[in-house]
């Protein structure tokens, strides 16, 4: 997915979030005395709201492309949980616990609800986390690859590179591609990132060879 949609996706999906949160907030007069209640209704704004509004909007722009039943083959995207986890725990601690010590990050100011609370975001997390790389395939086409699935990742596109997004990449976009183990990276043309996907040993020659039959070149890994 292109930078230019990418970047669509996440500013409608966050004008979506500031109307939603000042759109529910006036009836809620007892929230900015209940701090408890306005955390986790802030919490749930950018950690349950905005991955789904960003779900959503990737299904609208990728639903044109089905090729889930004429894909030659499906492969899982490869393993880059840590930077999404991330992701997730700095903005729940950025929204639960630091408000919560002052502003000082003087940990002795939390009670055991502020721990609690941020436990049960980081579980939210992590089953967003668990869903999108269980659900979230490659699908080698004959003239793309389309990767959808439940995708909950939080992706801020300020310059950060491709990594496996979901989206549609034809052969063409990319300038090379190389194997290490399992795993086949796809590098993009003009520096824009890769896809990884993790493929079994019986599958690599032929998807290979497929690669091979679209132009895409193969170099040695780094």
């Amino acid at each position: 997915m292109n930078n230019t949609t990418r970047s669509l996706i996440f500013f409608t999906g966050l004008l979506a979030i500031i109307f939603y949160y000042f759109s529910i907030i006036p009836m809620l007069p007892f929230a900015m005395e209940q701090p408890t209640f306005y955390i986790n209704y802030l919490a749930a704004s950018l950690l349950l709201v905005f991955p789904w509004i960003q779900l959503i909007m990737r299904k609208g722009v990728l639903k044109k492309y089905k090729l889930k039943d004429e894909s030659l083959f499906q492969l899982a995207i490869h393993d880059a949980k840590a930077i999404h986890r991330i992701t997730f725990y700095a903005i729940a601690f950025l929204v639960i616990l630091f408000p919560a010590t002052g502003n000082k990050l003087d940990l002795k100011a939390l009670l055991p609800v502020h721990y609690f609370t941020f436990a049960i975001w980081l579980f939210i997390s992590e089953l967003w986390i668990y869903v999108t790389y269980k659900t979230t395939k490659a699908y080698f086409g004959r003239e793309y690859i389309l990767i959808s699935g439940l995708d909950f990742r939080l992706d801020f596109p300020f310059g950060s590179m491709l990594y496996s997004h979901s989206g549609v990449y034809h052969y063409t976009d990319f300038k090379y591609y190389y194997i290490e183990g399992q795993i086949i990276y796809l590098v993009l043309e003009n520096e824009q990132g890769k896809i990884a996907v993790e493929a079994e040993p019986s599958y690599v020659s032929n998807i290979t060879s497929y690669l091979s039959a679209q132009k895409v070149k193969a170099i040695k890994p780094y």
